[in-house]
């Protein structure tokens, strides 16, 4: 029995090599006997979801199958690579990077060079040049590196680094003057504040009318600089508080209230000593302010010259003659414009305080 399985050993060893490939092929033909029944349940359980689910009907009656064209196509541009028209050979060949931008209609990728979008054939716009200001404070970035200043410190913009009295943004704004050299600067006209705008009413009210001989004498009401009311009774062509009686027009209106009655609404005209006209109505006040506007400007030497100015007076300043064109009192502030450029100057306060409007 013994020398019996010694034999079946030895037997085994000499044929261990063969004994392996077949176990080894014996779990393979196994493992693919199962992989087969697997892929045939899998199958079974596709068809079986598939049946269920073409099955099922959605709950709102209007639900429709989505259609897939839109995302089919837009899955074919991600899956295949992309080739602008009319490239040359070198990026068509090695697939060198190329610089595009979007175009302002279909919003595609279009070369840098192109003249026109091949794609929906809008014309490509001429590039502008970009001038960016990293920080944010009115002054590109290029020219703030130019002169030392900070690019990302918006701070620096109210600066004066060379003392002048124009801050960097002024020396910028106003023509890119050099902000470290003392002896470049804007024009004078941008150290010039707001300190107030003050208001005087209109001081002639025409209030009577008697018949004369030659016509008529009106009678009109104003005040003294005492405080003291005057009346004086003029005729056309006398002045009265610097004004010349030009003209007399006899008027009357209807009103409902508080009875039906014609009322007297005759009109005076009377002209300044700059030729503008002004018209009085009987028995009304003239509601018009005339306004001033009381400006200083800082000299070189430290002292400030002040100047009271009124709408579409003028003045000279460093060899300009800057005409004022409006004196806004709703945003505290006066605009001049320079009558060499044509350019416009927006004079504001100093300080935080508002608009006063004085009756003077």
């Amino acid at each position: 029995m013994i020398l019996g399985i010694d034999k079946f050993g030895a037997r085994l060893k000499d044929q261990y090599d063969k004994v392996l490939a077949f176990v080894v092929l014996l779990l393979l033909l196994s493992s693919l006997i199962y992989l087969g029944v697997k892929v045939g349940l899998i199958r079974q359980m596709q068809d079986e979801f598939d049946d269920w689910l073409r099955s099922r009907q959605p709950v709102n009656p209007h639900a429709c199958v989505v259609e897939s064209t839109v995302y089919d196509t837009a899955k074919l541009a991600l899956d295949e690579a992309f080739q602008l028209a009319a490239v040359d050979a070198t990026n068509t060949f090695m697939f060198v990077p190329e610089t595009r931008f979007n175009c302002r209609e279909c919003r595609l990728p279009v070369h840098i060079d192109a003249d026109e979008c091949p794609f929906c054939h809008t014309e490509v716009e001429e590039l502008q040049p970009v001038n960016p200001d990293a920080d944010g404070d009115g002054m590109p970035t290029v020219w703030e590196n130019r002169y030392g200043l900070d690019p990302f410190d918006p701070a620096d913009a109210a600066k004066d680094n060379d003392n002048d009295g124009y801050s960097n943004l002024v020396e910028y704004r106003d023509g890119e003057f050099d902000p470290t050299d003392p002896t470049k600067h804007p024009a004078a006209i941008e150290k010039m504040k707001l300190v107030r705008i003050a208001g005087k009413r209109f001081g002639l009210r025409f209030n009577s009318r008697v018949r004369t001989k030659s016509g008529y004498k009106f009678g009109l009401n104003y005040r003294l600089p005492s405080g003291e009311t005057k009346t004086d009774f003029v005729e056309i062509g006398d002045m009265v508080a610097g004004f010349k009686i030009t003209n007399y027009e006899a008027k009357e209106e209807m009103v409902e209230k508080p009875f039906k009655r014609k009322v007297d609404v005759s009109e005076l005209t009377l002209v300044t000593e700059d030729g503008k006209t002004i018209v009085l109505v009987k028995g009304k006040a003239r509601l018009h302010v005339e306004l001033t506007a009381h400006l200083s400007l800082a000299l070189p030497d430290g002292r400030l010259e002040e100047l009271a100015v009124k709408n579409d007076a003028t003045f000279e300043l460093d060899g300009a003659t800057h005409r004022v064109i409006d004196i806004d009192v709703a945003e505290d502030r006066v605009v001049l414009r320079d009558e060499r450029n044509q350019r416009e100057i927006v004079v504001s306060r100093s300080d935080e305080n508002g608009a006063d409007i004085p009756r003077e």
